[in-house]
């Protein structure tokens, strides 16, 4: 048995059709229903966040991930491709859009699976690089949030959150 001594990136594939298939595993499908029932809480400022601008037609300006630039969606014109990783960059972004709407809809790159409170920590972390008389919409499927499902009902932890639950997802706004 060969044990690797190093490796190489150069090794790794990235031509735009396998980008478009990461593209495709960081956002969670997302109903025409639950789109319907919050695209009206969106105003002339709205930015959508890491939520796969090729699923939606919302007159908005969309950030992507960086490392998605070239793969082969059709990204609308309005997209800014950003390195989430790159925080400076991800704020200073987002403080010169300085949108009344920030929409966070389905997105694994930032909604991973994870305690609600931490969801929430990171909402209000946000809400401070937007409009100050703005909001933040944030849809998560249910699946993708830890808690206790045996002593915790889907409705009293949206009830505890100021949340709604529209189908199989909560809508937070903050």
């Amino acid at each position: 048995m060969k044990i690797l001594s190093s490796y190489s990136d150069s090794t790794i594939k990235t031509t735009p059709a396998i980008l478009a298939e990461r593209a495709e595993r960081t956002v969670y499908p997302i109903s025409d229903h639950l789109i319907n029932s919050i695209v009206g809480k969106f105003d002339s400022n709205t930015v959508i966040l890491f939520s796969g601008s090729w699923r939606f037609n919302f007159n908005a300006v969309y950030i992507e991930h960086k490392g998605f630039q070239l793969a082969t969606k059709d990204f609308h014109t309005n997209t800014l491709f950003v390195d989430p990783n790159n925080r400076s960059l991800f704020e200073y972004t987002l403080q010169k859009l300085k949108p009344k709407t920030l929409a966070i809809l389905h997105s694994g790159t930032f909604l991973k699976y994870r305690n609600i409170s931490d969801v929430m920590i990171n909402l209000n972390q946000l809400k401070t690089f937007i409009d100050p008389q703005g909001k933040i919409i944030a849809t998560i499927p249910h699946n993708r949030i830890d808690f206790n499902r045996l002593t915790t009902p889907i409705s009293q932890l949206a009830k505890e959150i100021s949340a709604e639950s529209v189908e199989d997802s909560l809508v937070i706004t903050v």
